[in-house]
């Protein structure tokens, strides 16, 4: 399975790459409510690529493949996953729950506060959505992480997707600092490189990254 969270280019640019280069089963991506006849350009042409290749792009639903299971978290329209009318594409983001081996991730793409509501909201009505591992929303922005979320999600490590020196100022201070409050161990690919994580039955979760793994509560 290729997942894209949202067809924003520093999210989907490389998904023609992965699709050339890999066997892809199946490709996830956000769905207009209305249906593949509303796609934007960026996700038409994923569509087109993926089909021309016998990959397949249904309407994303729970997976479980010899113990790991990856179920979609939202949004919702009705009871399928799909982005209603008027939500933000970064609020429309695709995000996801794998789990494998009593250990489990959220994938939380570019959702900001209005989405991470919904998301805790649902996991006040029995979803899970809790996961030891966060990937950090947008990219630690201060639109993002909001404690509703962190509450929810009670990881115990947020790994932030940042390029180093960014124009954005990623991840945001104020963020890191919302981080340490529910003391969360940080790592950056700013400062950390690629980070891997590698676990299975009967060991624990292993954080491997190129420069090292220097997570330490609040991120500096």
């Amino acid at each position: 399975v290729l997942a894209l969270s949202h067809p924003h280019p520093d999210h989907a640019q490389g998904m023609p790459h992965l699709l050339e280069r890999f066997e892809v089963g199946t490709l996830w991506m956000p769905a207009h409510a209305d249906g593949p006849s509303f796609d934007g350009a960026i996700t038409k042409d994923l569509r087109k690529r993926a089909l021309a290749r016998g990959t397949h792009v249904p309407w994303p639903t729970p997976l479980e493949h010899h113990g790991l299971r990856l179920v979609p978290l939202g949004p919702w329209v009705g009871d399928r996953i799909a982005a209603p009318e008027g939500l933000s594409v970064n609020d429309a983001s695709l995000s996801l729950r794998l789990s494998y081996a009593g250990r489990s991730v959220l994938f939380a793409g570019d959702l900001e506060a209005p989405g991470e509501l919904e998301l805790a909201e649902l996991a006040a009505q029995g979803l899970e959505v809790t996961a030891d591992i966060l990937k950090a929303p947008h990219h630690g922005s201060r639109t993002s992480s909001s404690q509703a979320l962190l509450q929810a999600v009670k990881a115990m490590t947020v790994v932030v997707s940042a390029g180093r020196g960014n124009r954005f100022g990623f991840p945001h201070a104020e963020v890191l600092e919302r981080y340490d409050r529910h003391h969360l161990e940080v790592l950056r690919t700013d400062r950390d490189g690629a980070v891997t994580w590698v676990w299975g039955p009967g060991r624990g979760m292993e954080s491997v990254c190129v420069r090292g793994c220097g997570g330490k509560r609040g991120g500096s």
